[in-house]
C-alpha cells in the first residue's frame, strides 16, 4: 500500500464556468468508477456537510457558488486564484474520507490552472494508473503526474536543502507522467524509448511516460528520477 496524489496542470486562460464544471465532473466520475469514491461532499461549515451530485449541472452550479468574475461578454468564470475543494468519501460517509480534490482555477499570469487529488490514506498501487489515465482524459492537461507522496516530500526536502525549489513541476518524472503533444515534442523521448525500465505510450492527446510497469518502491523511483531526468530535461533539472 502506498500514499499517492495526482496533479494535473492546464495553461492559464479564461474558461467558462460550464467548461470547468464538465472537466471537474469528469474527474469526479473517474474517481467514482475507478477510485472507490461513492459520494462527493463539501463542508458548508464544520457541522454542515453537503453532498454534490456528480452531474455536469450540479458541479457547475457548485463552482458558480464560489467567487466569480465576468468576462467581456458578460459570461461568469471562476475568479482568478480561487481554490475549490471537495472530498470523495466511501461507504462509511464523511468518516470514510478517501480523497481531497483541489481545483485552482482562473486566469493567473505565470501559474497554471491546477487540479490536485490527494488520497488521504494508503491505497493499492495496482489500480492507480487507470485512475490517473481517466483523470487525464477528463481534465485534458498539458502536464500531469501520478505521484508517490513519500517521493514528493523527499524531493521537496532535497530542494530545500539547496536553497529552495529548483525544478519546475513539468521538468520532473514521476511513476506515471503525462505530457501534451506540444510539451512532448520538446522532449528527447527517443533517448528513453529503447530502455527496458521505461514505457513511452500514447495517452489522450499526448504521451505517457511510465517508470516501471508495476510499482516497486520509493527508493527505486528516486533512483530512476536521478538517472533519467537529466537525459530528458537537461538544464531544467537540478543536479
Amino acid at each position: 500500500m502506498e500514499k499517492f496524489s495526482i496533479t494535473l496542470h492546464r495553461e492559464p486562460a479564461p474558461t467558462r464556468m460550464e467548461v470547468w464544471g464538465e472537466r471537474l465532473c469528469g474527474v469526479l466520475r473517474a474517481l467514482q468508477e475507478y477510485g472507490g469514491v461513492e459520494r462527493v461532499v463539501y463542508w458548508k461549515s464544520k457541522e454542515d456537510v453537503r453532498e454534490i451530485p456528480v452531474t455536469r449541472e450540479a458541479v457547475t452550479a457548485y463552482l458558480g457558488s464560489q467567487p466569480v468574475s465576468v468576462d467581456d461578454a458578460g459570461v461568469p468564470q471562476p475568479k482568478a486564484g480561487i481554490v475549490t475543494v471537495v472530498y470523495g468519501v466511501g461507504p462509511g460517509g464523511v468518516d470514510d474520507d478517501l480523497c481531497e480534490v483541489l481545483l485552482s482555477t482562473g486566469e493567473r499570469e505565470q501559474a497554471p490552472n491546477r487540479l490536485r487529488i490527494t488520497f488521504r490514506r494508503p491505497v493499492a498501487p495496482e489500480g492507480m494508473p487507470e485512475v490517473f489515465a481517466e483523470c487525464v482524459m477528463a481534465f485534458s492537461p498539458v502536464w500531469g503526474a501520478l505521484e508517490s507522496r513519500e517521493n514528493l516530500n523527499e524531493r521537496l526536502d532535497e530542494e530545500e536543502e539547496v536553497g529552495g525549489r529548483q525544478v519546475p513541476a513539468d521538468a520532473k518524472l514521476d511513476w506515471h507522467t503525462y505530457f501534451s503533444r506540444e510539451r512532448a515534442a520538446a522532449l528527447d523521448l527517443d533517448a528513453l524509448r529503447n530502455r527496458d525500465d521505461v514505457i513511452v505510450q500514447p495517452l489522450h492527446e499526448g504521451v505517457e511516460l511510465i517508470l516501471g510497469e508495476t510499482w516497486e518502491s520509493n527508493e527505486a523511483l528516486r533512483a530512476k528520477q536521478r538517472e533519467l531526468e537529466p537525459i530528458l530535461f537537461g538544464e531544467r533539472t537540478a543536479t
